[in-house]
């Protein structure tokens, strides 16, 4: 997986990583950590400077699905946890996690996916109208949503206890 990198110090015999996202820095004592440094010097050959000059500027991630794309892949998951019928007629169902595997994707992010389209169904996103767009587009569209019904519930509840201690009194 790609991080976004803005910076390799060295602090006396060991390599320290600051990474963006973690905003922690790791110390880089171990093998496996000395490979990584090692692979990181590689991508920053001139070769490569043109992608890791994108990937640290934008920190964007670049594999991010399409919403048709999860659409498909959520649908084709769950007809197979549901049961596909063979030429005998007999329905083979298979698990969740079967069943990711044969979509090529993992389970959580499936379920992610479709707590996302849920979450955008109840909401009314516009399915049609960003089926080419990224899967961003839907959370940012999710989170603005939930925002607002969790504020409506929070004024909701506060005239709610209002209203019961006008009564009260």
């Amino acid at each position: 997986s790609e991080m976004c990198i803005r910076d390799r110090v060295s602090t006396q015999s060991t390599w320290a990583i600051k990474i963006r996202y973690v905003g922690t820095i790791f110390n880089a004592g171990s093998k496996e950590m000395n490979q990584q440094v090692q692979q990181i010097n590689v991508l920053q050959s001139p070769q490569n400077q043109d992608t890791i000059s994108q990937t640290t500027n934008n920190c964007r991630r670049t594999k991010e699905r399409k919403i048709g794309q999860i659409i498909e892949k959520v649908s084709q998951w769950r007809q197979l946890y549901y049961g596909v019928p063979d030429q005998s007629g007999s329905v083979n169902r298979l698990s969740l996690d079967e069943a990711a595997n044969k979509v090529g994707i993992s389970k959580k992010s499936l379920d992610d996916y479709l707590l996302q389209l849920r979450f955008g169904k109840k909401f009314g996103f516009n399915f049609n109208e960003h089926i080419n767009d990224k899967v961003g587009v839907l959370r940012a569209f999710v989170k603005k949503n939930k925002l607002k019904e969790k504020e409506t519930q929070q004024v909701s509840k506060y005239r709610n206890n209002k209203v019961h201690e006008l009564e009260t009194v």
